[in-house]
């Protein structure tokens, strides 16, 4: 098992939030095209064929919500996953610096000051709480991708 392997399994929740994060940018974009979209009136009709912009972007947009909420739910899921996993832990500093880092994705240049530790105890705990976490976990690390 390497530490590489861990931290990425660790890291899976900022993956899938950064992925939905660029999905509703993307959403937004495509509702924004839309509502620059007119609709060809002629006479009573309304044109429907399959060029038609407006439609297109409709498709568009119901699709990518589609997959949003399926990401959302693939975090909540995932989430509440590696928390538990980190819950479980039995040292309470490896818990808390897990959390800080790879829930709140906290830099670790703010990790020191909450939790009033020199940066380098902070490296040092880390470093056992990633131990930790790949002995306890290794099995489920090794088959997750």
């Amino acid at each position: 098992m390497s530490r590489k392997e861990t931290k990425k399994y660790l890291n899976q929740l900022r993956t899938i939030q950064f992925n939905i994060d660029h999905k509703l940018m993307e959403l937004y974009k495509f509702e924004t095209l839309a509502t620059k979209t007119t609709v060809a009136l002629q006479g009573d009709r309304v044109q429907t064929s399959p060029s038609d912009k407006l439609s297109e972007m409709v498709v568009k947009i119901t699709a990518l919500k589609t997959e949003i909420a399926a990401d959302y739910d693939r975090y909540i899921l995932s989430h509440r996953h590696i928390i538990d996993q980190i819950e479980h832990l039995e040292n309470e500093e490896y818990k808390r610096i897990l959390i800080l880092r790879y829930d709140e994705c906290l830099p670790f240049d703010a990790i020191p000051e909450r939790m009033s530790m020199s940066r380098r105890t902070v490296y040092r705990i880390h470093d056992k709480a990633l131990d930790a976490f790949e002995s306890k976990y290794n099995d489920e690390i090794k088959s997750w991708h």
